[in-house]
């Protein structure tokens, strides 16, 4: 560990290579950016994918497989370079599709030897350089979040635990989604997390950032649809013995622009003077939707 007094995390989550519109090169662009080889990102003990690396499953005539490749060889590297721990989380299947085999495939073929794991199954990991338990959950791991409880539950007690310093997982809680959606999809009980977990838990899958309690969700690395005009990025964690912990978010600049622009009640004029003001305003590779009657 390169401080036995504090923890230095870094987490992204829904980062969605291989989007249909916010470009790969422009997620990976900001990724560098996010990531630089710099005294800062030399200080990061662990970083955590918390799940949908991907968006969709790719395949070898995809030109963004290419890109993709280099980016995680890029990532491999600088983790090798500075003794990083990287741990890769499969999300939801319809997006990551398995394919975040390639962080460990890649870190083997090319004997990098960068400290990587790729995590597809409910399981705790005991991390001895770092001293730390950690507990991971992948997305629809079973039908309900009920089962995946019961299934934690034993594998805390099976491992004689009571409970582990962080959790990552793929997942929804209620505070993230909104009070028409409670009681129809499944969303895990926070408080049952919260009682297992010493110190965080990362969530991935909702792309809003939030934080309830100690639940830190970092939301989409980048900006995918409209309705997402919110800060994008991830969070950066220093975790102290002494428990004085410094929770940052730390904001994506470059993320792709969703604007929505209302158009209710004006006229034709109006709205054509409304939509050119705003339009003058941007980057020429956002997107626009009109909202109108």
């Amino acid at each position: 560990m390169k401080n036995c007094k504090e923890l230095r995390i870094a987490e992204a989550s829904d980062i969605h290579l291989g989007h249909p519109n916010t470009p790969t090169s422009h997620i990976l662009a900001s990724l560098r950016r996010a990531f630089p080889d710099n005294a800062e990102t030399a200080g990061l003990d662990i970083i955590f994918l918390a799940g949908d690396v991907f968006d969709r499953q790719l395949s070898l005539p995809d030109e963004e497989v290419y890109e993709i490749r280099l980016w995680i060889t890029e990532l491999l590297l600088l983790c090798k370079k500075h003794d990083i721990v990287l741990r890769v989380l499969e999300g939801t299947p319809s997006h990551d599709w398995t394919q975040s085999k390639l962080f460990t495939h890649l870190n083997r073929i090319a004997s990098i030897e960068a400290d990587v794991q790729y995590v597809n199954v409910l399981s705790i990991e005991r991390n001895e350089k770092l001293g730390i338990d950690i507990l991971y959950i992948p997305d629809e791991w079973r039908p309900r979040c009920e089962e995946t409880w019961h299934e934690v539950v034993a594998l805390l007690k099976r491992q004689e635990l009571q409970q582990v310093d962080y959790v990552v997982m793929h997942g929804a809680f209620p505070h993230q989604l909104p009070k028409s959606t409670h009681g129809r999809i499944e969303m895990h009980n926070p408080d049952n997390y919260l009682s297992i977990t010493r110190k965080y838990v990362f969530v991935g899958h909702v792309h809003l950032h939030s934080q309830y309690k100690r639940i830190l969700a970092a939301g989409s690395f980048d900006r995918l649809v409209h309705g997402e005009e919110g800060a994008k990025g991830h969070i950066r964690v220093v975790a102290r013995e002494s428990g004085v912990d410094d929770i940052v978010f730390v904001r994506n600049p470059f993320a792709k622009t969703y604007l929505t622009i209302a158009c209710e009640g004006l006229d034709e004029q109006q709205v054509r003077e409304k939509v050119e003001n705003a339009i003058l305003k941007l980057r020429e590779d956002s997107f626009i939707r009109l909202r109108c009657r």
